[in-house]
């Protein structure tokens, strides 16, 4: 039979959407907390569940030498798109959600901060229903399926040896496979950027000005980037 590395869902990103959070709350958080909250709980969840595995995934994957810059390219953007949904969501609106519920003095009141922190919660993690947030998420879940592939190759490199060249293929098979994730990732990464930047010289918006400059710190990758941001 077939090991781990040969079920689909290994570089499956969206493997894990059939995961569903459900809580029991008494009465009246119940009012509070309804079902379309928990449906918004569960989005932000499976965004930040699948950001989780894909670093979790290129944490543990073996070092090859056949394209280590790769690896500290996709390490660098999963490691900081996992910062900036926490501290946007943790620091920021959990935050401003305590100081608008310490506030409020009915339910409504109560019910209007949840809604808000909420918002603010699926605005982080590029879930609410508007062309930018679609186009942002469809890129990032590309990349971080992208991640997934080279955590594969790598093992499946590993596994062969250095020697090990496959039947009917190239000497430089594995080593194509390898250019192609890099093509593929600095395409996405590259559009990703370019939307972002876009977005925060007319916007302005703080928490796409946070992504920008972790993702593209210095201008390594984006030159002015930066001077959006």
């Amino acid at each position: 039979g077939g090991g781990w590395d040969t079920y689909p869902s290994r570089v499956d990103i969206h493997a894990l959407r059939s995961l569903q959070l459900g809580y029991r709350l008494p009465w009246p958080l119940q009012m509070v907390v309804d079902e379309e909250a928990l449906r918004q709980y569960n989005a932000v969840h499976r965004f930040m569940l699948a950001v989780k595995r894909a670093k979790h995934e290129l944490d543990r994957s073996p070092r090859v030498p056949a394209s280590p810059l790769l690896h500290i390219q996709l390490s660098h953007f999963v490691a900081n798109l996992q910062q900036y949904c926490l501290d946007g969501i943790l620091l920021g609106a959990t935050s401003a959600f305590k100081a608008r519920l310490a506030a409020a003095n009915t339910l409504d009141a109560a019910r209007e901060a949840h809604e808000a922190f909420l918002r603010a919660a699926a605005d982080t993690c590029f879930l609410l229903n508007t062309p930018l947030s679609v186009s942002i998420a469809k890129r990032v879940y590309t990349i971080l399926g992208l991640v997934l592939k080279y955590c594969r190759l790598c093992r499946e490199l590993l596994q062969r040896g250095p020697h090990h060249r496959p039947r009917g293929a190239g000497p430089d098979a594995l080593a194509e496979r390898f250019q192609q994730l890099a093509r593929d990732f600095h395409g996405s990464h590259n559009f990703l950027l370019t939307v972002l930047t876009s977005q925060v010289r007319v916007t302005g918006r703080t928490h796409l000005k946070h992504l920008l400059m972790r993702l593209n710190f210095n201008e390594y990758y984006f030159p002015g980037g930066e001077e959006a941001a």
